[in-house]
């Protein structure tokens, strides 16, 4: 051996004796009494040295004992901007005060344990990071409360309506316990919900409840966590509980549950904005939220009401003035959300005539062709021509081998059933699932028509037993009520157009796009631009009214061109599509991207070298999954492929059809339930 190998052994080993040394010597006085600010930040230190060195378990000892009588209240370090706070001299309040040493802890707590975090997971298992996180949360000396450490939120400036993601060490914990197997435990450590448990326990009790499933369980804490908002809580903590509301409503069914505990808090909220309003305040998106989880839940009253509290919301300006601007936008907002749902009285009452007729207006196709008119009924097919078969009339699959089915593909099995079949029809070619999960818009042409262009958009129930058609249209996509359908169309005018579920009030978007899909959070639909030999991707804006292209025609500078086949994430930040690239001369291959909807345009290439022909992006609600339709070598026809995560391979989806072509994939509303089209291969 080397000297300098030498060197670095004994330098090693005496790295590790100090920390080791300094550790015990932090737990020591961490046992005796709660520590203070800088006796918790000295065992950070540690923990972050020791994780650094490879030390794993040192690293995890030195926060579990840091935090276990919870976060720190006592600092012995003089705090100028405290002082500066509570002195009369005089200051420039235009500049925030310098963050106290406990405020700087506060943020420190959860960014180093979720970035020591990664580094455990190469190192300690599962169920020994789910006890480390366990204790963080829940410290034993402090064993009726519960702390989640959540990362800072800031409600956007820009965009104040849209709700944050929200991440915590609770969260964490959360997800360590299910890859652990260990929800059981956690839930029977946090016992049955009581009035005195603190909002962050009762939270973390609420988000346990729902990750298990137990739904008696999450009713009975959402109705404690609204009792106690209603008697009277802090800013803080109401934005808490409407921030946990909005991840619950993104990733679970529990409507009611949801709707409950954002009316509860926009209540609180705007109560509070009233009496005293502030810059930046979140009042404007806990309410929108709020009244949008009335409507999906059926609260048509509720949520008409709210959008009307909504609407007179104050937001303090920097000098103590309320912009004109923010009170025009959110009247453009209730409008829309108002319109877009069919509340065309609601809407009156609410804006006054003179808006609600401008919106009117706007919902209105009197700038369309006279043969468009939203007055006269669109030409569909006559009801004797269309035909659907259910799968319990049918006596085996053998008989209508020949026709085209509707699927059902269950996740969790993996295992495909028949629902329907579509036996008039000669192609069909794209599904949407309602957001109720009782319906499907299924694109369809009957023997004579072409594919292309003489398709039509009709309405089946799931159980097949009965099917409409709205008209011609393609590739439809519903809004999040399932009230309007976004869809393209070649004639009478081309490009993107919205109507109403009964294939009603017929609006044209814009003329240059074609193949659109409506965000989950309904406030916006993307679609291609057509416009340019290489296409774009633009994004219309419905609260806001205005259009805009995030890519800036980026997608030619990477050779790819005709971007299509958009899938929205859960959350509304990352549209899913795919683009064209020349591949040897003039063969294309197809290119599975995403984009971040928000801030600045991030493009990343999810999966490569896709074989056309395909279709049918669906993302999976609350996951990474992204299902698709596409060529195999073998088939040389479609069939489902999912793609788990970035960077990986795309595997064919296990029990679905054989032998036949399938394509045009949706998810049910419960993310678990994949609905698609199977096809015969004609020869």
């Amino acid at each position: 051996m080397s000297f300098t190998g030498q060197t670095q052994i004994s330098s090693r080993h005496s790295v590790r004796i100090l920390l080791l040394i300094a550790c015990a010597s932090a737990s020591s006085a961490a046992f005796a009494a709660p520590p203070t600010v800088e006796q918790v930040n000295q065992a950070l230190d540690i923990a972050e040295k020791a994780a650094r060195h490879g030390m794993t378990d040192l690293s995890q000892s030195a926060v579990r004992r840091s935090l276990q009588f919870g976060p720190p209240t006592v600092s012995n370090t003089r705090d100028d901007g405290a002082k500066l706070r509570m002195s009369n001299a005089r200051v420039d309040t235009s500049r925030e005060f310098p963050p106290t040493a406990l405020e700087s802890n506060q943020l420190r707590i959860p960014r180093l344990v979720m970035r020591l975090l990664e580094g455990w997971k190469a190192e300690a298992n599962s169920v020994q990071i789910y006890e480390t996180l366990r204790s963080i949360v829940l410290p034993e000396h402090r064993n009726q409360e519960a702390f989640l450490y959540s990362l800072p939120v800031e409600f956007d400036t820009l965009q104040p309506h849209r709700f944050p993601v929200v991440d915590s060490i609770g969260h964490r914990l959360i997800n360590c316990a299910r890859h652990a197997n260990k929800l059981g435990a956690l839930r029977q450590q946090l016992g049955s919900p009581r009035d005195g448990d603190t909002i962050e326990r009762a939270i973390l009790t609420l988000l346990v409840a729902d990750a298990l499933g137990d739904d008696d369980l999450l009713r009975r804490q959402t109705d404690l966590l609204v009792n106690s908002l209603r008697a009277g809580t802090d800013r803080a903590s109401v934005e808490l509980v409407a921030l946990q509301a909005v991840t619950i409503g993104r990733q679970s069914r529990h409507r009611d549950a949801v709707a409950d505990l954002l009316q509860r808090a926009a209540t609180v909220i705007a109560a509070m904005n009233r009496n005293e309003p502030v810059a930046n305040s979140s009042a404007r998106a806990i309410v929108l939220a709020a009244a949008r989880a009335q409507f999906e839940a059926g609260r048509r009253e509720n949520g008409v009401k709210l959008l009307g509290e909504y609407r007179k919301l104050k937001v303090k300006g920097r000098f103590g003035v309320w912009p004109s601007g923010i009170e025009i936008g959110q009247t453009q907002i209730v409008g829309h959300e108002l319109f877009a749902r069919g509340l065309d009285a609601e809407a009156r009452e609410i804006l006054g005539r003179e808006s609600a007729e401008e919106f009117e207006r706007r919902y209105q196709t009197t700038s369309l062709p006279q043969n468009a008119g939203a007055s006269e009924p669109e030409p569909v097919s006559p009801a004797s021509a269309v035909k659907i078969q259910p799968a319990a009339d049918i006596k085996d699959r053998a008989s209508v081998a020949g026709q085209i089915w509707v699927c059902q593909w269950d996740s969790e099995t993996e295992e495909s059933k028949l629902l329907f079949t579509l036996p008039t029809f000669q192609a069909a070619t794209a599904a949407a699932v309602a957001p109720d999960g009782n319906s499907i818009a299924i694109v369809a042409a009957l023997p004579g028509q072409a594919v292309t262009s003489d398709t039509e958009i009709y309405v089946a129930t799931m159980d097949g037993r009965s099917i409409r058609s709205l008209g011609k249209g393609t590739l439809p996509s519903w809004s999040p009520g399932g009230g309007r359908l976004a869809y393209s169309r070649f004639s009478p005018a081309r490009g993107v157009w919205i109507m109403r579920a009964d294939g009603t009030n017929r609006q044209l978007i814009d003329e240059s796009g074609w193949g659109a899909a409506w965000s989950p959070d309904g406030r916006m639909i993307a679609y291609a631009d057509t416009s340019t030999a290489t296409g774009d991707i633009r994004v219309f804006d419905l609260a806001e009214d205005t259009f805009r292209s995030p890519l800036n025609a980026a997608l030619s500078k990477l050779g790819l061109s005709h971007p299509q086949q958009f899938a929205w994430s859960s959350d509304s930040t990352q549209l899913a599509f795919t683009a064209s690239r020349k591949q040897g001369g003039a063969d294309e291959a197809a290119t599975l991207l995403s984009l971040k909807a928000y801030g600045k345009a991030r493009l990343t290439t999810l999966l490569s070298e896709i074989r056309q022909p395909a279709s049918g992006v669906a993302w999976q609600r609350h996951s990474e999954a992204i299902v698709f339709a596409s060529a195999t070598p073998q088939t040389k026809y479609e069939q489902l492929h999912m793609l788990v995560a970035e960077g990986e391979t795309a595997a064919t989806v296990p029990g679905q059809f054989p032998g036949r072509r399938n394509l045009g994939a949706s998810w049910m509303p419960d993310g678990k339930t994949l609905i698609y089209i199977s096809r015969p291969v004609k020869p």
